[in-house]
C-alpha cells in the first residue's frame, strides 16, 4: 500500500506529470478481499543429500465480513545431491 500512496504523491507533487494525466487522490477502490500469506523452509541435510521443505499457506478473508473465504496449505520438497 506504500508503494501505491508514494506513487500518488510522486504524481502529483513532482510537477513530472500532465495534470490531466495525473492519478487522482481518493479515487482508489476499496479491496473487497485480502490475502495473506507464509512461506516457512525446513533445511535436511544427510550425508550427500540436502531436502528442503517448503510450506505455503495462504489466507482470503472477506474485508467487509471478516470472513476467511479461503485457505490452502501446500507443502513442496526439493531434493538435491552433492
Amino acid at each position: 500500500m506504500k508503494a501505491q500512496t508514494d506513487e500518488l504523491v510522486r504524481q502529483s507533487q513532482s510537477g513530472l506529470y500532465k495534470k490531466s494525466t495525473q492519478a487522482k487522490v481518493g479515487k482508489m477502490a476499496g479491496a473487497q478481499y485480502r490475502m495473506d500469506g507464509e512461506i516457512v523452509s525446513i533445511v535436511k541435510r544427510a550425508s550427500d543429500v540436502k531436502d528442503v521443505y517448503y510450506k505455503l499457506s495462504l489466507t482470503l478473508t472477506d474485508i467487509e465480513a471478516g470472513t476467511i473465504e479461503w485457505a490452502e496449505e501446500k507443502d513442496i520438497r526439493k531434493t538435491s545431491k552433492r
